[in-house]
């Protein structure tokens, strides 16, 4: 079948010119790639709604009994949706208690990732505190309120300033980044005549390297050399792999290397942890990371990316249970006391309790297998979605629609760029100017990497478990895109 279709095409173009003939058969080749791979594979499929707190009522999906359309009836649009109710929910997971089997752990909430001050505040009322990286977050945590011995200063560029502060504030942990920093903080200290609490950022083998971190065959002669000085109070031990801990067994591989490391440092120094910070990179259980592959197939061939399993992903409360159960292990197995522990998720905590409503501004029919859908979202604020999996939703069902009235497009946000292209490939109910769509899972880095780009950033808002809505921050006027300039 497929020679006697090449036959056609050879015959089809007899006496015209090989530059004509070629677009043809790549797009012949293309055609017969995608149907092999879609038969190789299961077309992507929804994920059911129970993965969050949203429903589809009288066809309209709804959040807490908020319809999502009448959102624009009050709030400029793209807009985003923070669930109060699964945001806490995250929190909670991430901190115990403590039992029998397990020491208590802590979360200091990664402000990285979503540092919208309204949904900080939620955070640190549920009882987190709070892990910076930069002078900024660190200004931000204080003015929010944040007790200072509930900071921990991360990252690999503290300024003399913030360091002066943090000293100053006796906040509960520096991290040194390498091994340069251990005289900045201890001149930082001697400046402002106090004592610095630090920690000391480990890299584990195949974890991040580069800027981050002291390799682990080096550790031993950094903790060595800051427990020698009377200025600085070395209390723990920092690790941030860089790792999405998609794996039980992945997770618990890390804190073992972390916690027979601190048993190395035992033996030779007699250094006994304070302060075991196990670091963030917990997932988000309703997206993926998209693999090469899945994003040339998108890109090149019109198939869409298979959707994550989130019943295979780790729970949030088997990470904080499971770190828990091991440190006491370790450390009653050594007649140690009890450390203080702590998560710094992020990702996992905000991740799938914040959702972007965004409105399809034109659609455009072409000669390929898709139309195009262009947003009012673009990479501008949502660039996260071009290398990770995230479900998008219709907010309104179309009358008289007919449920398997499927339509392949690529949706492209607004600014005058080639580059942006949202979905290469996505499977929608026919869309016309005015519907509104749901871009799931906005709550991580959404905003922190969000930036104007020829169009003003979208607001915040908040949607408690009874149905409340309130405003956490508006979205950018024209006037706020030129409040710097003189």
């Amino acid at each position: 079948m497929v020679l006697n279709s090449l036959e056609f095409l050879l015959v089809a173009n007899k006496g015209a010119c090989l530059k004509s003939f070629i677009p043809a058969l790549k797009g012949y080749a293309k055609s017969l790639a995608r149907t092999a791979l879609r038969h190789a594979r299961q077309l992507r499929q929804d994920l059911p709604f129970h993965h969050w707190n949203v429903k589809r009522e009288d066809g309209q999906l709804s959040l807490h009994g908020v319809k999502l359309s009448e959102l624009r009836q009050r709030f400029s649009f793209p807009l985003h949706v923070v669930d109060e109710e699964r945001l806490i929910c995250n929190v909670h997971a991430c901190q115990h208690e403590g039992d029998v089997a397990t020491y208590p752990v802590d979360l200091f909430y990664s402000y990285k990732t979503n540092p919208v001050p309204g949904v900080l505040r939620m955070i640190h009322d549920a009882g987190a505190g709070a892990e910076v990286i930069s002078e900024f977050e660190l200004w931000l945590a204080l003015k929010l309120g944040v007790d200072p011995s509930r900071i921990i200063y991360n990252g690999p560029a503290k300024t003399d300033e913030s360091l002066d502060e943090a000293v100053r504030r006796g906040i509960l942990a520096i991290n040194i980044n390498h091994r340069e920093e251990i005289q900045r903080v201890r001149a930082a200290a001697r400046r402002v005549g106090g004592i610095a609490n630090i920690g000391i950022r480990v890299v584990l083998p195949g974890g991040w390297a580069g800027q981050f971190g002291i390799a682990a065959n080096d550790v031993e002669s950094a903790y060595r050399e800051a427990m020698s000085y009377p200025e600085l109070n070395v209390i723990g031990i920092h690790c941030h792999n860089g790792h999405i801990y998609d794996s039980e067994q992945l997770w618990i591989n890390s804190v073992t290397k972390i916690l027979n490391i601190l048993g190395e440092l035992s033996n030779s120094l007699g250094f006994i942890p304070k302060l075991i910070d196990f670091g963030g990179g917990m997932p988000i259980p309703t997206t993926r990371k998209l693999s090469w592959s899945d994003m040339r197939q998108s890109e090149s061939l019109s198939i869409e990316p298979a959707q994550p399993n989130p019943d295979a992903t780790p729970s949030l409360e088997f990470f904080s249970r499971s770190a828990g159960a091991l440190t006491r292990e370790f450390c009653l197995a050594r007649g140690w006391p009890r450390p203080q522990i702590v998560l710094e998720s992020g990702r996992g905590v905000t991740g799938n309790a914040q959702l972007l409503l965004t409105e399809v501004l034109t659609t455009k029919a072409t000669s390929q297998p898709y139309s195009y859908a262009v947003l009012d979202a673009g990479v501008n604020i949502a660039s996260i979605v071009v290398h990770e999996f995230h479900q998008v939703f219709p907010v309104n069902d179309r009358p008289g629609a007919a449920g398997n009235d499927q339509h392949l497009y690529r949706l492209a946000g607004p600014i005058c760029h080639l580059g942006d292209t949202l979905y290469p490939s996505w499977r929608l109910p026919q869309l016309v100017p005015g519907d509104l769509l749901a871009i799931m899972d906005s709550g991580a880095y959404f905003i922190a990497d969000s930036c104007s780009f020829s169009f003003g950033r979208p607001g915040v808002i908040a949607v408690d478990a009874k149905g409340s809505v309130r405003e956490l921050r508006r979205s950018e006027s024209f006037e706020d895109l030129l409040a710097l300039d003189t």
